[in-house]
């Protein structure tokens, strides 16, 4: 007599995974990962199809990924049986901001009272950074008084960058105190 043998593979593969791996973002702010690479080493009786990390062959992290990310790995064979595991990718920024100062003496005017703020925002000149600038900083504070007493002395001050991962980058400022206020005469 004849029969008919189907024949069916039913057996898993199996997958030694990355338990934790960590990624910095690129210039900008950007990780593109495949996700074959959280696979120290995988195999199957009739061979291994494919590798998916949440759902997708190449996973995508950028600036909003920065911290701990929960990876669903699964490794599928040539017959579609699965094998899955977990691993963890921590996406960090190492990259500095890049801190770019006028080159020309930023002006200051000084009010009624003979003093003027330089604030460190104002000191900017197009820095720039792959996840964005959060904050500046000016001789380390937020804002720098001067004074008459400063006038035509060009003093030097220090516009220091920051990024969000807290990365950062400093250049120099030349600062140019004005008092353009005109005296107020008073005759007797």
């Amino acid at each position: 007599c004849q029969a008919i043998v189907n024949v069916q593979d039913i057996t898993s593969p199996t997958a030694n995974c990355v338990f934790r791996t960590t990624q910095a973002l690129d210039a900008n702010g950007q990780i593109v990962y495949p996700a074959a690479n959280l696979v120290i080493s995988a195999s199957d009786n009739c061979g291994i199809a494919s590798i998916t990390g949440n759902g997708v062959d190449t996973l995508l992290f950028d600036c909003s990924d920065i911290g701990t990310n929960q990876i669903q790995v699964v490794v599928t064979d040539s017959s579609g049986n699965p094998f899955t595991c977990a691993s963890i990718i921590d996406v960090v920024d190492n990259t500095p901001p890049v801190a770019i100062c006028p080159s020309n003496p930023v002006p200051v005017f000084l009010t009624a009272n003979g003093t003027g703020w330089a604030r460190a925002p104002q000191l900017d000149s197009a820095s720039f950074d792959n996840c964005g600038i959060a904050s500046y900083l000016i001789n380390g504070t937020d804002s720098v008084l001067y004074n008459c007493g400063q006038i035509n002395t060009f003093p030097t001050a220090t516009l220091t960058v920051i990024d969000s991962a807290g990365s950062t980058a400093d250049c120099p400022v030349t600062i140019e105190v004005l008092d353009t206020i005109p005296p107020v005469a008073r005759c007797s």
